[in-house]
């Protein structure tokens, strides 16, 4: 199997035997990750068992460009870094016949100046498959304990090393690695109806998915309401979980996509400037704080992120730019390129309000919570509406 070196140095030889002169931008990540899930009996019962699978694979994406604003990509997962020769041949021949894209280009130099961003746990080369195992039994054990009415379905664990690289000619090799760590855990509730509720935790730390059992809050949300068979007919306070308003801001922020901007094909669009909501909506984006999930000091265009205030209290602000737009507009990208050139946004930060949820039900005799989404939310860009 050959090396990222080996692969870089021949797929540059090869456009230089193609081109001579030539431009390109390639950015791999190497992942390595590792799966533990809790298996049940026959009789779907814990007996402490726990599956363990490995996967390794890379995120590949070489974009070549030629002269008259001609360019083409390759962006794809791999499990094994394809024949450099035969890719070269193949992007050769595409940007020969593909239209004319202008300002289609590698980004503008940009210094690197991101460091401490905490996102590799130092821990992880310590880390046995005991330890892992240990947050599944205990999740699975803790759920019996809080209600004899409750059963666990699965608890697994992901953890992953990433190593991140960037190469572009007469531009110095960007390099990064960073640790992944995912628990998630289903529980139900048996009763008539069954009730059932998941979670999942994402860090970059193993110590913030192993320091307590997420089993313990799922039990008692199930237990601390009735769930609705149908919808009531009288009205009342509805109160979103931050588990329910996550998913609809990252359902909405490809509208932010200044591309889509650009193009009139956003429900945003021309309306920089102007109010698009409620002065108490204020969402950051922020790919550079320590520790985050999304967290990087740079995209895959090579770009270091810039933190953007998307709304502030309810005026559109600003929106993404990508390298090509950039460049059309003489500024600077913000660093939120991903595979195929498509959005990868940083850490959302939404601003939060000066009521408890304690406080807020303190006036309501009855309310709904919501806690869950049961399907995936579907969003028209172009006009904002979703269902």
């Amino acid at each position: 199997m050959q090396s990222i070196k080996e692969f870089v140095v021949s797929l540059k030889l090869n456009f230089e035997k193609l081109l001579g002169f030539h431009s390109f931008e390639i950015y791999i990540e190497e992942v390595k990750s590792q799966n533990f899930r809790s298996q049940l009996d026959g009789r779907g019962r814990w007996v402490g068992e726990v599956l363990q699978q490995k996967s390794d694979y890379f995120l590949l994406q070489v974009i070549l460009y030629l002269s008259g604003n001609r360019h083409s990509i390759f962006s794809d997962t791999v499990s094994l870094l394809p024949d450099a020769a035969e890719l070269a041949q193949t992007l050769y021949h595409q940007a020969l016949s593909a239209p004319a894209t202008p300002y289609s280009s590698t980004p503008f130099r940009l210094e690197n100046t991101l460091k401490g961003l905490e996102i590799w746990d130092l821990r992880f080369r310590s880390l046995d498959n005991d330890s892992v195992k240990e947050i599944i039994d205990w999740n699975m054990e803790a759920v019996r304990s809080v209600s004899s009415r409750a059963r666990s379905k699965h608890f697994d664990v992901d953890i992953s090393e990433c190593y991140r690289y960037y190469f572009s000619p007469k531009l110095p090799t960007l390099k990064e690695e960073c640790t992944n760590f995912h628990l998630y855990g289903y529980v139900v509730l048996q009763t008539k109806p069954i009730r059932y509720l998941d979670k999942h935790i994402y860090s970059r730390h193993f110590a913030d998915i192993a320091g307590r059992p997420i089993s313990v809050g799922l039990v008692r949300k199930l237990e601390s309401g009735e769930r609705l068979i149908t919808l009531p007919k009288e009205k009342y306070l509805l109160v979103l979980d931050p588990e329910v308003v996550a998913p609809f801001i990252l359902a909405f922020l490809p509208a932010f996509d200044g591309e889509l901007v650009a193009s009139g094909k956003s429900f945003v669009s021309n309306r920089i400037g102007e109010v698009i909501g409620s002065r108490r909506v204020h969402i950051i984006d922020d790919a550079t704080i320590q520790n985050g999930v999304e967290t990087r000091g740079f995209d895959m265009r090579g770009v270091p992120p810039l933190p953007l205030t998307l709304i502030k209290e309810g005026v559109l602000d600003c929106v993404y730019v990508s390298p090509r737009l950039a460049k059309q507009r003489r500024i600077r990208p913000t660093g939120h390129q991903g595979m195929g050139n498509k959005l990868w946004s940083g850490n959302i930060i939404v601003k939060s309000g000066r009521r408890s949820l304690n406080m807020i039900l303190s006036d309501e005799d009855t309310a709904l919570i919501a806690t869950h989404l049961v399907e995936p939310i579907n969003i028209n860009l172009e006009t904002g509406d979703f269902e």
